[in-house]
């Protein structure tokens, strides 16, 4: 099977990690930008195609102004110049979402006979969500409605699709999975150096420093709990234009952090948070991040906002506000046996729902029928 992995200049190891585990008997394609804002050296088992395209003016960062024009002067800016020829002869171009350009461009390519199936990826949990744009909704509409098959990582996800007009028939809910080879929990190491006093307690969130994000939440809340436990720490593992509010005792920031390793990163700390206020166009859609913690075995807090409470399950605890968040943490910080239990349940959680092999399994699974479809249709 040949397979054309489409993402563009927003292509990421945390989602494409778990990809490795379809290359058996299949050749992969990862398609992106000239410039991708994420490192993406540790998908070196895919082969790459890289087309021009108008994010690349971007210089490798999100940039929101220019984004914002070049959105409106392309409808949407993930245009992958020549990408039509370049899956020709391919079986399947696996894209991401209904209003990328790129996804519209499988459409075309589809429709030209040279790809057989167009599947999509859906994150987006807040319905007609990038539609004030000319032309976007229009867009939109047209890849929701000749795509083949549509994966939603989340129920939230799987309603949007719904409630924007695709056939339920058309879509498959699939958890997005973790290595839980790479990402495991050292908690034995992490719990003695506690006990023996090596260490002190230590936060930890990994993330964009954009409002959004909440960094100014957990920052505050960091400052308020530092004052009545001065030994507590947090490492804030990310780049954005709020860093220096990262200037701060206690805090140490890590700007770039290579994916292969952030195991180490989640097992350096005792506690993970996560804030994400979101904004009237965003809301957290997933956050590998919840789910790659929870798989090393870390208490999880985190504000119950677009589709954290699906992700987060069990596994962690979820709040409603910082005056809660505030609370949380503190009896956390003072109980150990209450982190443990919490990262007991996390790593639990995580193992039953987030193994990325069971993930490629069920991609793989897609594929296979979608193309079968196909097979079915031409007999």
């Amino acid at each position: 099977m040949k397979v054309a992995i489409v993402r563009g200049d927003f292509a990421s190891p945390f989602e494409l990690g778990g990809m490795r585990y379809l290359q058996k008997g299949n050749r992969l394609e990862l398609v992106t930008g000239l410039m991708p804002v994420s490192d993406l050296s540790s998908l070196s088992f895919m082969d790459f195609v890289k087309l021009p395209c108008p994010v690349d003016l971007n210089f490798g960062r999100i940039d929101r102004g220019k984004m914002a024009v070049l959105n409106r002067i392309f409808v949407d800016a993930h245009v992958l110049f020549g990408l039509e020829n370049k899956l020709k002869n391919l079986d399947i171009a696996f894209c991401a979402e209904t209003y990328y350009f790129y996804s519209y461009q499988c459409i075309k390519a589809k429709n030209l006979g040279y790809v057989k199936k167009v599947i999509s990826l859906v994150f987006e949990n807040i319905p007609f969500n990038n539609e004030g744009i000319w032309g976007r909704r229009r867009l939109k509409q047209y890849v929701i409605k000749n795509t083949d098959r549509f994966i939603a990582v989340t129920d939230r996800a799987r309603d949007v699709l719904i409630e924007e007009g695709a056939d339920p028939k058309k879509i498959v809910r699939l958890n997005p999975g973790v290595d839980l080879s790479i990402f495991r929990p050292q908690v034995e190491s992490r719990i003695m150096n506690h006990e023996l006093g090596k260490k002190p307690i230590r936060l930890l969130t990994v993330g964009r420093l954009v409002p959004e994000k909440g960094i100014r939440e957990m920052v505050a809340a960091f400052k308020k709990l530092h004052k009545e436990f001065p030994a507590l720490e947090f490492t804030v593992v990310g780049s954005g234009p709020l860093e220096s509010l990262l200037n701060v005792p206690g805090i140490t920031h890590l700007e770039k952090v290579k994916f292969e390793d952030m195991p180490k990163i989640y097992n350096s700390a005792d506690i993970y948070i996560h804030y994400p206020v979101g904004s009237k166009t965003w809301l957290e859609q997933f956050g590998f991040v919840l789910t790659e913690a929870m798989a090393c075995g870390l208490p999880v807090v985190a504000l119950n906002k677009g589709s954290v409470g699906e992700v987060v399950g069990e596994g962690g605890i979820l709040v409603e506000n910082r005056k809660q968040f505030e609370e949380v943490l503190e009896r956390l910080i003072k109980n150990k046996q209450q982190r443990r239990i919490l990262g007991k349940k996390s790593l639990n959680f995580a193992r039953k729902n987030y193994d990325v092999k069971k993930y490629s399994a069920g991609i793989l699974k897609v594929f296979k029928e979608v193309l079968h479809e196909n097979h079915r249709r031409h007999r």
